[in-house]
C-alpha cells in the first residue's frame, strides 16, 4: 500500500472517529439539558427559586458551550419571563456572549455592551466581574487585529476611540486589568506607541499573569475538599487533579464512611481554607439521615456562605464520582478560580 493510500485510510478513519465523537457529544448534551430541565421542574413543584436559578444558569452555560445559540436564547428568554424581577450577575455575563453575535458587534454598538456591563459594576460578586473581564479582554485582542488592518489600509479608525471612551468609565469597576488594557489599547489607537511596543507590554503582562496563576495552582495551601464514595481509585483522583495543576497535598479526601460520618459540613462555612468543594454520594445513612441530601441542602442554603462547590453528576445525570464526573467538577472549580469565559 502506498503512503498516499495509507494517508487516505487514516484520514477516513479519523473522520469516522470525529463523527462518532460529535454524535456522542450531541447525545451527552441533550441528556445534560434533560437533567437540568428536570431540576427546574422539581424546583417548580417545591417553589425553590434558588434551584430554578441554578437550573437555568446551567442550561444557558451548556448551550453556549456547545454553540447552541438558539437554545441559549430560548433558555434565557424563559428565565427572564419567569424571573422578571430578579437581576442576576450571570445573566448579564452570559448575555454579553449570547447577544453579541460576534465580538465585532460591540465594537459597532458599545452602548449595547454598556447595558450589560453597568449592572455588573454594581455587583458585589468579584468572581462574576473577573469572568466578564476575561470575555472583554478576549474581544479586545480581536479588536486589535481589526485596528491594525484598518490602520495599515489608511481606513477610518474612529470607531475604536468611540468604543474605548464608552467602556473606559465602567472598566475600573469591573477589573483594574481591563482598565489598564483599554488604556494601553487607546495608546495604540492614538499612535502613542507602535504595534511592536504594544505587544511587548502585553507579553510582559501576560507572563506576570501566568506566574500568578501558576503560583496559586501549585500552592500547597490551596485546598479542594472531596466528599463521597468514589467509583474510581484514589490514584485516579490524584491523576485527574494532576492534569489541572493540582497535587496530592491540594486535596482533602473524605471518601471513606468512617471519615464521613463525623464530618461537620458547617465548619466549612465562611472559610478561606478551600477554593472548592466536590460532593459525591454517601452510601449510608449517617446519624439517621440521608447525608448526601443533607450535604447538598446545607451547601445550597442562601444564608450559608460556603466556598464554590460542585456535585459530581455523570453524563447520564447520575449522582456518582466517576472519572468523567470528577474531571468535570474539578475543571469547573479551576475555571472558577481563574475566571472562565463561560
Amino acid at each position: 500500500m502506498s503512503s498516499r493510500d495509507k494517508s487516505k485510510l487514516i484520514k477516513a478513519h479519523m473522520q469516522k472517529i470525529n463523527k462518532e465523537i460529535e454524535d456522542t457529544n450531541a447525545v451527552d448534551t441533550e441528556s445534560h439539558f434533560d437533567f437540568w430541565l428536570s431540576r427546574i421542574a422539581q424546583a417548580d413543584n417545591s417553589n425553590d427559586l434558588k434551584l430554578a436559578d441554578e437550573g437555568y444558569r446551567n442550561l444557558v452555560y451548556l448551550a453556549l458551550k456547545n454553540k447552541k445559540y438558539e437554545k441559549a436564547d430560548q433558555f434565557m428568554n424563559d428565565y427572564k419571563s419567569r424571573f422578571n424581577e430578579v437581576d442576576t450577575d450571570w445573566q448579564y455575563r452570559y448575555s454579553i456572549q449570547l447577544y453579541s453575535n460576534s465580538p465585532r458587534y460591540f465594537l459597532d454598538n458599545p452602548d449595547k455592551l454598556i447595558s450589560f456591563l453597568y449592572p455588573l459594576t454594581k455587583s458585589n460578586d468579584d468572581n462574576e466581574k473577573e469572568k466578564a473581564s476575561h470575555i472583554l479582554l478576549s474581544y479586545i485582542s480581536i479588536f486589535e487585529n481589526i485596528f491594525i488592518v484598518k490602520d495599515k489600509m489608511n481606513e477610518d479608525t474612529s470607531i475604536f476611540n468611540k468604543f474605548i471612551n464608552s467602556i473606559l468609565p465602567l472598566s475600573s469597576d469591573i477589573s483594574d486589568r481591563l482598565k489598564d488594557r483599554l488604556l494601553l489599547f487607546l495608546k495604540l489607537v492614538n499612535h502613542d506607541i507602535n504595534f511592536e511596543e504594544y505587544h511587548e507590554i502585553i507579553d510582559q503582562n501576560m507572563q506576570q499573569l501566568d506566574d500568578v496563576l501558576s503560583k496559586s495552582i501549585n500552592d500547597e495551601n490551596l485546598k479542594i475538599l472531596v466528599i463521597g464514595e468514589p467509583q474510581i481509585r484514589i490514584d485516579d483522583i490524584y491523576q485527574i487533579a494532576k492534569l489541572y495543576g493540582f497535587n496530592m497535598k491540594n486535596l482533602d479526601l473524605y471518601t471513606e464512611y468512617d471519615k464521613i460520618k463525623n464530618l461537620d459540613i458547617t465548619r466549612f462555612k465562611n472559610t478561606n481554607k478551600y477554593c472548592g468543594i466536590i460532593v459525591g454520594p454517601i452510601p449510608h445513612n449517617v446519624k439517621g439521615m440521608n447525608y448526601d441530601s443533607f450535604l447538598a441542602k446545607t451547601l445550597s442554603e442562601a444564608e450559608n456562605e460556603y466556598p464554590y462547590w460542585k456535585k459530581c453528576i455523570t453524563e447520564a445525570g447520575e449522582f456518582k464520582i466517576t472519572r468523567n464526573s470528577f474531571d468535570n467538577a474539578l475543571r469547573d472549580i479551576k475555571l472558577n478560580l481563574e475566571g472562565s469565559l463561560v
